[in-house]
C-alpha cells in the first residue's frame, strides 16, 4: 500500500472516529437541551440504543487508525524516510471551510441515523426528520454548528500530536518486533536519526579481534 493509500486510510478512521463522537456530543446535547427547550423532546421517547453502537463504531475507527499509525512508523524503521509524517500529516488537511461543511453534513447524518435507530429499537419507526433530530432541526443545526469547529480541530490536532510523538511510537513498535520471534531483525534508530539494522551491529569478539594485537614473548636471561 502506497503512502497516499495509508494516509488516506488513516485520516478516513480518524475522521470516522471524530464524527461518530461529534454526533454523540451533540444527541446527549440535544436530549439535554431538549428537556427545557422543547415542548415535544423527541429523544425522551427512545431507548437511546444507538449511542452505545455508536460507540462501538468510533472504537473500531480508532482501532483501525492505532493500526495504520504502527504500520507508518514500522515502514520507516525498515528505511523508508519520512513515512511516518507523510503519512499521518499529509491526508489530515487543516480545518478549512470544506472541512468543516463536510464535517458537519457528516454529523447530521450520522445524528439523523442516531434518530431513526432509536425508533426502530423502540418498535416506532421514524417518518419525519425533525423527529430524527431530536424534534427541531434548527436546535440541531446550532448544536452541530457548535460542536463541529472542535471536532475537526481535534481531529486534526491528534494528527499533529502523533507526528510530534515519532520517537515514542517508534520505541513501541521496535520493541514488539523485538518481542514477535517470527518478526525479522527491526532496524533501529542510530544517534543522527538514520535507521540502523540490528543485523549490522559487529560482535564484541570482531571489534576486539581488529584491535587486539598479538601477545608480545617473554623472554627470561637464562644465569649460568
Amino acid at each position: 500500500m502506497g503512502t497516499f493509500r495509508t494516509g488516506a486510510v488513516l485520516a478516513s478512521a480518524t475522521a470516522a472516529c471524530a464524527i461518530a463522537l461529534n454526533a454523540l456530543c451533540a444527541h446527549v446535547a440535544l436530549d439535554v437541551i431538549g428537556d427545557f427547550a422543547l415542548r415535544h423532546d423527541a429523544y425522551d421517547d427512545d431507548p437511546h440504543g444507538s449511542r452505545p453502537a455508536l460507540v462501538a463504531l468510533a472504537a473500531a475507527a480508532a482501532l483501525t487508525a492505532l493500526v495504520v499509525v504502527a504500520l507508518a512508523a514500522h515502514r520507516e524503521l525498515r528505511g523508508e524516510r519520512g513515512a511516518f509524517r507523510a503519512i499521518v500529516l499529509g491526508a489530515v488537511p487543516r480545518p478549512g471551510p470544506l472541512v468543516l461543511a463536510a464535517f458537519a453534513a457528516l454529523t447530521t447524518l450520522a445524528l439523523a441515523g442516531m434518530g431513526a435507530l432509536d425508533g426502530w429499537l423502540a418498535g416506532a419507526p421514524v417518518d419525519d426528520l425533525g423527529d430524527a433530530l431530536g424534534g427541531s432541526p434548527l436546535l440541531a443545526g446550532t448544536v452541530i454548528a457548535v460542536l463541529t469547529p472542535l471536532a475537526a480541530l481535534a481531529w486534526r490536532r491528534l494528527a499533529e500530536a502523533l507526528a510530534a510523538s515519532r520517537a515514542a511510537v517508534f520505541a513501541v513498535v521496535a520493541g514488539f518486533l523485538r518481542l514477535t520471534p517470527a518478526a525479522a531483525p527491526a532496524p533501529v534508530l542510530a544517534l543522527d536519526g538514520a535507521p540502523r539494522p540490528l543485523g549490522a551491529r559487529r560482535s564484541v569478539l570482531a571489534r576486539r579481534g581488529g584491535k587486539r594485537a598479538p601477545p608480545r614473548l617473554l623472554r627470561s636471561p637464562i644465569r649460568i
